[in-house]
């Protein structure tokens, strides 16, 4: 190809075949600005580009800067090869790009009042005013202001007023957003990749189990809410199996490498260095690149990569009686008990725990309370329960040792066992603080000066 280290308009229009151009196409003049590019043929544009209208009539071209245009970017019908746009791409007016044997590549945002796009890959968003996608690989949001079209497409998410959908769709995310109701022809089907094993499917490997894809009924999973701000309302219908994945609890999210594939995917040449999932099933790294991710895309798109799907439905009672059992004997008394019991101050003479008898440790949660098991007709009510259960921790202040039980010493003699005393009290004082060191919390005797309790891990207020 020829090199173009700088380029010199002697009209408004220049054509590129087989060229490799160094320099930005951009405007130096006010009439400069009614210039338009068109590539005829293989070419690689280094530069940034700004066009009047930006035409490809056939690939592969690549631009490795940023393009705008005032009127169209556009790709004719007959247009075979690639189209790769590395940054972001703008339009004042439209970006059409409907050929069926010419697949386009955005690494970055594109944002114009009209989008149609056919057989094309989007690693970022896609924002504009009216947006029509058929047979397209978004792997961020479509983002339009007045409607949205859908046809066998996947994306990340969508928001839009108004949105018709057709054939098959896949989401990324577990969300998406309508203001009206979605408009769907018969047949058409929404499904959420969230749970999909998107690494193991782009390895070739086996799917990890309880993964697959969701089905989104337009009719049960949409959610209608409305938002209210200075006085103005609107409704905004949301899509969604957030809630499946999140009360089920599948899978573990961070296994299936989803969240590594989408974010390599949204970067795109921002990487400093190409990533990859591991080996294939032929020993083969499976690198991260824009051309690999479409691939694998638009295979599941096309099925040649077939995706187990899985319900999201759960059973709540299941889930109640699996959380209940694992729990112990510690958690149920916690909710008998109330919430937030008062905490015994520090000066207090009483521990707030049960002392045995014959010992000063303090007995374990299992020996304090006991639970008696009653046939259904003669379990008390849930007040009598909770009075029941406040008496018999109340401790029994005649079998707890004080302080003030400690026998008074005899008075000394001279004035040499003065310091002697004052020594004596200060241990007993001592000894008599670390007897009555106990947790705040569960009652559970503490070390001498112990800030944070051994057994609960609670705070202690020091005195």
């Amino acid at each position: 190809m020829n090199v173009l280290n700088e380029i010199r308009f002697n009209d408004n229009r220049i054509l590129l075949k087989e060229n490799i151009v160094r320099s930005p196409i951009l405007p130096k003049l006010s009439h400069e600005l009614e210039r338009d590019v068109v590539v005829q043929g293989e070419s690689v544009i280094e530069g940034a580009v700004f066009a009047r209208n930006f035409e490809v009539q056939q690939g592969p071209l690549r631009v490795k800067g940023c393009l705008f245009t005032q009127l169209e970017l556009h790709v004719n019908s007959d247009a075979i090869g690639t189209a790769i746009f590395e940054k972001a791409v703008g339009s004042s007016n439209a970006i059409v790009s409907l050929a069926p044997a010419c697949r386009t590549y955005f690494l970055a945002d594109v944002s114009a009042r009209q989008v149609k796009l056919r057989n094309a890959y989007v690693a970022a968003n896609i924002f504009a005013d009216e947006i029509v996608l058929e047979d397209c690989v978004v792997i961020g949001g479509v983002f339009a202001t007045r409607s949205l079209e859908l046809s066998d497409s996947v994306v990340g998410t969508f928001n839009s007023p108004v949105v018709r959908a057709s054939k098959n769709v896949y989401l990324l995310f577990p969300s998406a957003f309508s203001v009206e109701k979605m408009n769907i022809l018969p047949g058409t089907e929404l499904f959420s990749l969230t749970l999909a094993d998107l690494g193991a499917l782009m390895r070739g490997a086996t799917e990890a189990e309880n993964t697959g894809i969701i089905p989104i009924s337009i009719a049960q999973d949409e959610v209608k809410t409305v938002l209210s701000a200075e006085g103005i309302q609107q409704i905004l219908r949301t899509y969604s199996v957030v809630g499946k994945v999140l009360s089920a609890g599948l899978v573990d999210y961070e296994k299936l490498q989803n969240q590594f594939l989408i974010s390599c995917a949204s970067l795109g040449n921002q990487l400093l260095k190409t990533y990859d999932l591991g080996l294939d099933r032929n020993g083969k790294p499976v690198e991260l690149t824009a051309e690999r991710i479409a691939e694998f895309f638009f295979d599941i798109l096309h099925g040649s990569i077939q995706v187990s799907k899985i319900s999201g439905e759960f059973d709540l009672a299941s889930i109640v009686s699996g959380l209940t059992s694992s729990n112990s004997i510690e958690t149920s008394i916690a909710m008998v008990t109330e919430p937030s019991a008062p905490r015994t101050s520090p000066t207090a003479t009483v521990p707030p725990v049960l002392v045995a008898a014959e010992s000063e440790q303090p007995l374990g949660v299992a020996d304090e309370i006991v639970l008696p098991t009653l046939p259904a007709e003669e379990l008390p009510s849930p007040q009598e329960a909770h009075s029941a259960v406040k008496e018999s921790t109340v401790p029994d202040t005649d079998t707890l040792p004080t302080v003030e039980e400690a026998e008074p010493e005899p008075e000394p003699e001279d004035g040499n066992d003065n310091q002697a005393v004052v020594e004596h009290s200060a241990d007993i004082t001592t000894n008599s603080r670390a007897a009555t060191s106990f947790c705040q919390q569960c009652g559970a005797a503490l070390e001498e000066g112990c800030a944070f309790c051994g057994e609960c891990g609670m705070p202690q207020n020091q005195a």
